[in-house]
């Protein structure tokens, strides 16, 4: 007898299948598997710029990484075990943390989980960073410091526990784009320092903030978000460049409660998130319209938080590639017969 789960673990490469041209595909497995790599560092180091890289679903960490070459990488999802059918594999693929210095620009991450370490974050120090579907336990720090630029830096459809940090090295950013994303602690945009508190410039949406946020530049954009818990400090800001978001309060804060304000207010929490039950960020759905009409904003009722927008949220960051969710074969086989193997698929787009 053979058995065939070297089969199902190479069958299920199809879930992180994505088309790259002229760069190599690169799998790694700290559990072997068929894998050419077991450790992912190594595969790092082995790796040209533009190579995409497959974290695969593992129990054991991937350790921490410093990426100084541009290279997308791929895993899973997480909370798959709180959204079944997502994933034929509801185990995360975890990297411990994460350093994008200069030479990444130009990098993908996308499905993976940053946790299990006294600093799961990962560490910006490079322009034309991507992190899309991810979850980050520890948050996201910015380290430019002085006059050294970043451009361009995007954080979409990201579910963080903590939040992220600008205020240690307030370099100037140009292009901070953070879109559906869940921030679980205290955000910091920029700096009160003398000559750091306009030098960040992006765009804020279709986010929730769960303790507060301290943006001190009014040359970002701050629209569709909700502010569940805390405070947004007035620093730079004004109706300007912070319009059309939800404060879960009973009162608006004094510095937006002007004539020409597009802010609006509900409480409880309960009225603008009702459901107790589901996944972690399944209860980050706002209330229907009729009962959280303060939820939806313009003539066009525009929904606020992760799941409203052009582009929203994605239940366990399952990546933009196609995925297997269910797989159906035989544990062992006779050797030389043949196999009856039934896959299911979807794509994530």
């Amino acid at each position: 007898m053979k058995t065939i789960k070297t089969l199902s673990l190479l069958l299920a490469l199809v879930t992180l299948t994505h088309a790259v041209t002229q760069a190599t595909i690169r799998r790694v497995n700290n559990q072997g598997f068929g894998a050419a790599y077991t450790d992912l560092p190594t595969c790092i180091g082995a790796a040209n710029p533009g190579d995409t890289i497959h974290v695969e679903a593992s129990g054991v960490g991937y350790g921490i990484i410093t990426l100084n070459i541009p290279l997308t990488i791929i895993g899973p999802g997480y909370f798959l075990n709180e959204n079944p059918g997502l994933q034929k594999n509801s185990t995360p693929a975890t990297i411990n943390r994460i350093t994008l210095n200069s030479g990444a620009a130009g990098t993908l991450i996308t499905g993976i989980r940053i946790a299990d370490d006294s600093y799961a974050r990962i560490y910006i120090n490079s322009s034309n960073i991507r992190i899309e579907r991810c979850f980050i336990e520890d948050g996201f720090e910015l380290q430019n410091s002085g006059t050294d630029v970043l451009n361009n830096i995007s954080i979409k459809q990201c579910y963080t526990n903590s939040g992220l940090y600008h205020q240690s090295y307030p370099g100037p950013v140009n292009g901070l784009n953070i879109t559906n994303s869940y921030f679980g602690n205290y955000v910091t945009i920029s700096s009160s320092g003398t000559g750091y508190q306009n030098n960040c410039q992006g765009n804020i949406t279709n986010c929730v903030f769960n303790n507060g946020v301290s943006c001190w530049s009014a040359n970002v954009d701050f629209k569709y978000n909700i502010i569940k818990g805390g405070v947004f400090d007035n620093n730079n800001n004004s109706i300007t460049n912070v319009n059309y978001n939800l404060f879960v309060t009973t009162t608006m804060p004094a510095w937006l409660a002007v004539p020409g304000n597009t802010n609006k207010i509900k409480s409880p929490v309960a009225a603008v998130f009702p459901n107790t039950t589901g996944s972690t960020d399944y209860k980050l759905h706002v209330n229907t319209i009729q009962q959280c009409p303060e939820c939806y904003m313009t003539a066009t009722n525009i929904e606020t938080g992760v799941w409203g927008g052009a582009d929203p949220y994605r239940l366990s960051g399952v990546p933009n590639v196609p995925a297997i969710y269910l797989l159906n074969a035989p544990s062992q086989s006779v050797q030389g017969g043949t196999i009856n193997v039934n896959i299911s698929t979807h794509t994530n787009n």
